[in-house]
């Protein structure tokens, strides 16, 4: 079998694995946001519009009342920061639609594409002060406590991506520690090293000088005629 052949198979091979581990990731993701412990990415940016109008109808006492595919933010009737888990451009941009929202009509809401995936959606309250939402285009877990406790479900799938495409690489190359080593193994001849080869030849050449060595010897050893 010739040996290009023999290294264009292990590619193959090694393909076949990286993708099986991909779409074994991406399977559990999957499953994860069908089960309804994960928001699918485009949640929260899909559904901005009912969030925000729900939560301006019932109010917002706290992040309890904030689905987590949304970072939050809550200003007081005077414009002033009561709660949020926000921070650098992305709380000074839902802070300057909080209080534009403000002076809204009641179940106006506001949304805006911040690029980058990001959507803010601003909106003033029932019993006063405004609120922002601040949702980016990740699938979120469902569950608060799981979401302050685990990463992001897309950082866990990379890094299980990761994990699985190292792992079947070092499966998959285990018979690969040098290219003449693959090809042998592949093809299903035993490798062999030079020194054992070495070794081969220094006992045929020896076996040799012995079987020379031993037929002088009976020859000169043959028996005279006694006169």
């Amino acid at each position: 079998m010739p040996l290009s052949f023999v290294i264009a198979r292990y590619f193959a091979y090694a393909f076949a694995a990286v993708a099986t581990a991909w779409l074994a990731s991406l399977m559990v993701l999957s499953a994860a946001i069908n089960a309804g412990f994960v928001y699918e990415a485009s949640w929260g940016p899909a559904n901005a519009h009912d969030v925000a109008e729900g939560l301006a109808r019932d109010g917002v006492c706290g992040q309890q009342d904030v689905p987590t595919a949304y970072r939050y933010l809550i200003l007081n009737k005077d414009g002033n920061v009561m709660m949020t888990d926000l921070e650098g451009t992305r709380l000074e941009d839902a802070t300057e639609m909080a209080r534009t929202a403000l002076a809204a009509d009641p179940g106006t809401v506001e949304i805006e594409g911040g690029g980058s995936g990001l959507t803010y959606a601003a909106f003033p309250l029932k019993g006063g002060g405004a609120c922002a939402l601040v949702s980016e285009y990740l699938p979120q877990w469902v569950s608060r406590d799981l979401a302050g406790l685990l990463p992001n479900p897309q950082n866990l799938m990379l890094v299980g991506v990761a994990a699985g495409s190292a792992l079947a690489l070092a499966l998959v190359g285990a018979p690969a520690r040098r290219p003449r080593d693959l090809a042998l193994a592949l093809v299903g001849a035993p490798a062999r090293r030079p020194r054992d080869l070495a070794q081969d030849g220094a006992a045929r050449g020896g076996g040799g000088a012995r079987r020379r060595g031993g037929s002088s010897t009976s020859r000169s050893a043959a028996p005279t005629c006694a006169r």
